[in-house]
């Protein structure tokens, strides 16, 4: 029995050896990165971030382009750093992808309704730090096209498609895995 227990202990250190081994090498091959999220649109914390397919549902790291420079000068504007690790040395956003191609968005006076279901707390807000924030209007409808996609961050003030509105899919980057704080 005693045996036994030793052997599986080694079996689990060798595999937990083994997994940083390869996640090690990823990194260092760039494959996989690491990033730290102090916002409260995500969890807080270190996030494992990797290659994948774009999934509702799934948190991914979110690179704005140049369509939406009046959203990143707002940003800087109301603190959130202004460099990063996106191609243009822009900040990186985690943001969760909560429709894609062929889902109806709605805004509404409660929020932002997605296929006719209203995300909890979506209103959206005015102002963040005494900065006039620009929401999408309420009454507009849209259906979104192939490669089109919808981000939301939890809660009111989380700076995300209610503002910035559709991302494309080349904004999405790697997906985004929470592993600590």
């Amino acid at each position: 029995m005693v045996q036994q227990l030793r052997f599986i202990r080694y079996l689990a250190l060798t595999l937990i050896y083994i997994v940083t081994l390869i996640l090690i090498g990823q990194y260092i091959s760039g494959i996989v990165q690491y990033t730290y999220n102090s916002t409260t649109s995500e969890r807080p914390g270190y996030y494992l971030l990797y290659p994948a397919s774009i999934k509702v549902g799934g948190i991914y790291q979110i690179c704005l382009d140049e369509y939406h420079q009046e959203f990143i000068n707002i940003m800087i504007k109301i603190g959130l750093k202004p460099t990063g690790n996106c191609k243009k040395g822009n900040m990186a956003l985690l943001k969760e992808v909560i429709a894609g191609p062929e889902d109806l968005i709605q805004i509404t006076n409660l929020g932002i309704m997605v296929n006719n279901k209203l995300l909890p707390d979506s209103k959206g807000i005015e102002s963040y730090k005494g900065i006039q924030l620009k929401r999408l209007s309420v009454g507009l409808s849209y259906k979104l096209a192939p490669n089109e996609y919808w981000l939301y961050g939890h809660g009111q003030s989380s700076y995300d498609s209610r503002y910035f509105g559709v991302v494309n899919d080349r904004e999405i980057g790697k997906k985004a895995v929470w592993i600590s704080f």
